[in-house]
């Protein structure tokens, strides 16, 4: 089994700051004030001190191929980086469960001819999603050792019905 390097792992954890970034591209600039994309990695290697770690390489150099331009300014760059680890820290939301609909035509058209889907919010979800809605969720499941008692008639229906013998109502 291969060991991490120490300094490695500490440098894949600890992420420099856009200051840091800021610096290393103010340091590596042409006489333009703009950053050939070719010397993005240099800038890199000045932020991380060294070799830049290999997973940083790889999202960083494929971002600013798909960016499609020769040269960056000092915001450009800064944004790109920002948004490189924007997209590592997102994380994908899990609609295998939830997602009734796979686009919006058909949830349209199902909408347009009031059907309902297959499943209900109880085959969805494992617990209500509102306090609100705790009162009936699974109605069906009765606690173990629960005992109904259902009154045979409130006061007020007795009552009612006495007014509706007595011709009031």
């Amino acid at each position: 089994m291969k060991k991490l390097n120490p300094l490695l792992k500490l440098t894949t954890l600890l992420k420099p700051s856009l200051i840091e970034f800021a610096r290393a591209f103010d340091e590596t600039i042409g006489r333009d004030g703009q950053l050939p994309v070719a010397r993005v990695m240099d800038v890199l290697k000045r932020v991380y001190r060294g070799d830049v770690p290999a997973p940083e390489k790889k999202k960083v150099s494929a971002y600013f191929e798909a960016l499609g331009v020769d040269k960056l300014s000092r915001n450009t760059f800064l944004h790109a980086i920002e948004s490189i680890r924007s997209t590592e820290e997102a994380t994908p939301m899990d609609t295998s469960v939830s997602a009734h609909y796979s686009s919006f035509q058909e949830l349209h058209e199902h909408r347009l001819k009031a059907v309902r889907p297959e499943v209900g919010p109880e085959g969805i979800y494992t617990k209500s999603l509102t306090a609100f809605n705790e009162i009936g969720w699974r109605g069906y499941e009765q606690p173990v050792g629960y005992v109904r008692m259902p009154k045979k008639a409130c006061e007020e229906t007795k009552f009612l019905g006495e007014l509706a013998k007595a011709g009031l109502i």
